[in-house]
């Protein structure tokens, strides 16, 4: 071994970090492939990103197995270095060629989670390599690397498993925005506790301001929307989404009804916690209006999506064939009359809202 090969294993392991990093900013902003993909390429394509995480699974052991133990093998960790440098590369790739948006997703994530091992057990590597020293860190830092790829391997096999899977994650979140406004009603503090206190809430500047007898009344009266929209989205999983499972619609073919209903699912999710925390005191009135605004916005455009009470407009004849076939096929016609009902009620419900006083 010579000193060059030392310096070019610190060059080596510098700009696999830089990589890396480019890597993980690549991925948090790729988007679908414009282009439809059939079934059998999602297959091809999900089986090259495995093959990819399995050949930096065996160079990261090789890598260690190099610099983790004295004295350092520098010219044997060369090549693991380029390999990895290059399956990077190939992570973000093939992220970027998925047309289906939650499988996509999914592999994006993946790649994210094991780069970001990869950039820690670097980065330690280029710290004690630098340093002329060896310690154990490095076999944690290798594990958490292997076991990326092991989570990666099992992405999801099609688009609608991983919808499947995005979708029942957003519906406990949903649900937790439920459960959050109902405890805030249940757990009003009340003025003889609050001398039974610990203190940490005051030592900590965190204790929760008391909702007046008219914010109290506010948060009842925006409960059902809480609990309409929760069952709304559970119902789209339930009934809609299986529906089409069991009809076999080629999944190109419904690729863009599922990434706007996946829109839906990501937006009501975030709408809920907004006003959920809107409630909490001291309440501003304005800022409660504006949130139920907006998740009043996101129900019409899920309406609009599935056509259960008005028309979409502004498609193409590709597209509104689409949307029919997902329509006759994704649901029947107990399903149309529980979303009819379920609609329904909530512009019901929001036209004799007052949040006045």
């Amino acid at each position: 071994m010579s000193e060059s090969d030392k310096e070019k294993t610190l060059t080596a392991l510098r700009d696999l970090l830089e990589t890396c990093k480019a890597a993980l900013s690549a991925l948090r902003a790729t988007t679908a492939y414009e282009q439809a993909g059939t079934q059998e390429i999602t297959s091809v394509l999900r089986n090259d990103a495995i093959s990819i995480h399995r050949l930096v699974y065996s160079n990261t052991t090789r890598l260690s197995i190099a610099l983790g133990k004295p004295p350092p093998s520098y010219d044997v960790a060369l090549v693991p270095i380029k390999d990895l440098n290059t399956e990077v590369g190939q992570l973000v790739s093939c992220a970027s060629l998925f047309s289906s948006h939650s499988l996509r997703r999914e592999i994006a994530w993946a790649a994210e989670e094991t780069i970001q091992a990869l950039s820690g057990l670097s980065k330690h590597f280029l710290d004690t390599c630098q340093k002329g020293i060896t310690d154990e860190a490095y076999l944690a830092k290798t594990g958490a690397v292997h076991e990326a790829v092991r989570k990666a391997e099992r992405v999801s096999e099609n688009e609608f498993a991983a919808f499947t899977k995005t979708w029942a994650s957003n519906g406990e979140s949903i649900k937790d925005s439920l459960s959050e406004v109902k405890q805030l009603l249940e757990e009003q503090p009340d003025d003889d506790k609050l001398d039974e206190e610990d203190g940490w809430d005051d030592a900590l500047g965190q204790s929760m301001p008391k909702l007046s007898e008219t914010e109290i009344e506010r948060v009842k009266k925006l409960f059902p929307l809480f609990r309409f929209t929760t069952l709304l989205h559970d119902k789209v999983l339930s009934d809609h989404i299986s529906h089409l499972k069991l009809s076999k619609i080629p999944e190109d073919k419904i690729s863009n009804h599922l990434n706007s209903l996946l829109t839906f699912s990501n937006s009501i999710l975030m709408g809920n916690d907004d006003l959920a925390s809107a409630l909490y005191a001291p309440q501003d009135l304005d800022n409660i209006r504006e949130c139920v605004g907006i998740v009043m916005g996101i129900v019409h455009d899920f309406d609009r999506e599935l056509g259960i009470t008005k028309t979409k407009t502004n498609l193409t004849p590709d597209e509104l064939a689409e949307t029919l076939e997902c329509l006759t096929l994704g649901q029947n016609n107990e399903s149309m009359k529980w979303f009819q009902k379920c609609l329904q009620q909530i512009d019901k419900f929001h036209a004799g809202l007052s949040l006045d006083g």
